[in-house]
């Protein structure tokens, strides 16, 4: 178990995005005005966040707002958000921003599955 404030997942997730964010960037050409490897912007971190389909309110809040909240993760627990962040992140939804999500493909039995905060 692992004592975490929100920058520790943010910092990992914006880095994880730097690869393909210039594929996401060409659905928003005069939105974002920046160049392709330009480190990822907070605005696109947001929006990244924001529509991901398998992230619960309480998780989103948690990420996006500035409360200073700390929460306890396990390694399994860290592992699965990472693996559904990468889903998202190189899925036709989030790259060529297709929201919302309708074609998102949900593991195994169909149904999105929503990560929350462990604790």
């Amino acid at each position: 178990m692992q004592l975490i404030c929100k920058e520790y997942l943010l910092d990992i997730l914006s880095r994880k995005l730097q690869p393909g964010i210039h594929l996401h960037r060409r659905q928003y050409p005069f939105a974002y005005n920046l160049y392709n490897n330009a480190p990822v912007t907070q605005a696109e971190l947001e929006n990244f966040i924001s529509t991901m389909p398998c992230l619960d309110e309480h998780l989103k809040a948690f990420l996006l707002n500035d409360t200073g909240m700390q929460t306890i993760i396990s390694q399994a627990w860290e592992t699965e958000f990472f693996k559904q962040c990468h889903r998202w992140m190189n899925g036709q939804e989030w790259l060529y921003a297709k929201h919302p999500a309708t074609s998102y493909m949900p593991a195994g039995d169909g149904v999105i599955k929503k990560l929350s905060l462990p604790f």
